[in-house]
């Protein structure tokens, strides 16, 4: 793993299923803090929304495209990732973005719970060695809806280290593509967070995250666009992640 050969651990974000392979990297030790976006459940997440199934059924609908590289129509692609943009702007992302992509993943996780044997999802949510986790979901999300990145949440805070659950209002699954991705990192979004073991509500602030991450470990950068601006109500910094990284 080219992890293995940096100097220091870095800070890894994911997204969608890789938000579920950051946290896999996590579970091995490797991450000094770790970010996921509107991750794919790991398992033990149980709630299955009708908008997930609705959104992967074009994979999944067919058990012969577990070993296919599938594309998406723009009416699939539409309403998975770009339900909340306008036509235009989610023709402009399915052009730019979208190729045919492995049907496997897919069909790990949707048999993931069914699987006594661990299974690719698995992920130790009591490792020691996990360090802190940052969960962020996009709220109108029809391919990991709430339910994924809550529930992760959830197993995920029985862990030792900071944990923290953060959503931003009104994005889908494109919030990290989409023309919105650097002012989400200005608003506050409400996040409830655990604090001695007790889920409370705070509000937290994304580009206070991010630009933190930039200087963590040599590969710690986050986005590049971020401008500063008043927030209408104070927000409360999550020092304690980063801290607990020896940031």
């Amino acid at each position: 793993m080219l992890i293995s050969q940096l100097e220091k651990k870095p800070a890894v974000i994911g997204h969608s299923f890789g938000g579920l392979i950051a946290q896999k990297i996590a579970d091995e030790g490797a991450s000094a803090a770790t970010v996921a976006i509107d991750n794919a459940p790991i398992k033990g997440v149980l709630p299955l929304p009708a908008s997930a199934l609705k959104a992967s059924s074009a994979v999944i609908g067919n058990p012969a495209n577990r070993g296919r590289a599938i594309a998406l129509t723009f009416e699939q692609f539409k309403y998975g990732w770009a339900n909340n943009r306008d036509e235009a702007e989610a023709s402009q992302l399915y052009d730019n973005y979208h190729v045919p992509a492995s049907g496997v993943p897919l069909f790990q996780a949707a048999l993931a719970n069914f699987n006594p044997f661990g299974g690719e999802t698995a992920v130790d949510v009591k490792n020691p060695n996990r360090g802190p986790l940052l969960i962020i979901a996009g709220t109108k999300d029809n391919t990991a809806p709430i339910a994924f990145t809550h529930g992760t949440y959830k197993h995920q805070s029985k862990n030792q280290a900071i944990t923290e659950y953060a959503e931003v209002e009104d994005r889908g699954h494109s919030l990290t593509i989409d023309h919105g991705w650097p002012l989400q990192m200005q608003r506050a979004p409400r996040a409830p967070a655990r604090q001695d073991g007790q889920e409370s509500r705070l509000r937290t602030c994304p580009r206070t995250i991010f630009a933190r991450l930039r200087g963590m470990g040599s590969h710690g950068s986050g986005p590049k666009t971020l401008r500063s601006r008043p927030l209408s109500r104070p927000c409360i910094s999550t020092d304690a992640l980063y801290a607990e990284a020896g940031v």
